[in-house]
């Protein structure tokens, strides 16, 4: 659990780091930037020092600490997210909203390979009780990504597809 803390610790500090970087003037314009990247500019200014070098050092000490579990295990698998879709709401609609808990509650299992650059794949494993969607994320070390490919290859054959409950149309034929 702690490699996973410092994982998503560096992932945000990394994240924070690119918004700083790559935002070019006035950096609360949410006409231009919309919310998540104002919200990333705003959390980037309250980091310490400390806690940006902390974070920089998780990543190579994050990678190395996969890299040695998947020497000795072989692939990790995890579900490719830990909370089913939420719902959108209403007011989302228009301009989209930013709700950096949920994103990061959601996207928990996708951080170790984001930051760590490790090869990874999300495969389809099934549907919950509501009918979405719900999908297994394989890890593997560097260079094999072959083993990942054949193993969601393996799950999509075995995986029953259903139609989705709700289908918009957004490429004309």
């Amino acid at each position: 659990m702690l490699v996973l803390t410092h994982a998503r610790h560096a992932h945000h500090v990394t994240h924070v780091q690119i918004h700083i970087l790559g935002v070019p003037g006035p950096q609360d314009d949410r006409v231009r930037f919309g919310q998540y990247l104002v919200k990333g500019v705003r959390a980037a200014r309250g980091l310490s020092q400390s806690g940006v070098i902390l974070g920089q050092v998780a990543v190579p000490d994050t990678r190395q600490r996969q890299t040695r579990v998947l020497e000795q295990e072989g692939v990790i698998i995890t579900p490719t997210t830990r909370l089913p879709a939420p719902a959108i709401p209403q007011v989302a609609l228009p301009g989209g909203e930013s709700d950096l808990t949920t994103l990061t509650e959601i996207m928990r299992f996708a951080t170790p390979a984001n930051l760590t650059g490790l090869p990874a794949i999300s495969f389809p494993a099934g549907y919950n009780d509501a009918g979405l969607p719900t999908g297994m994320q394989a890890l593997e070390r560097a260079w094999q990504e072959s083993t990942l490919l054949h193993l969601a290859l393996a799950a999509e054959q075995i995986v029953e597809r259903q139609s989705p409950q709700m289908h918009y149309e957004i490429l004309a034929e």
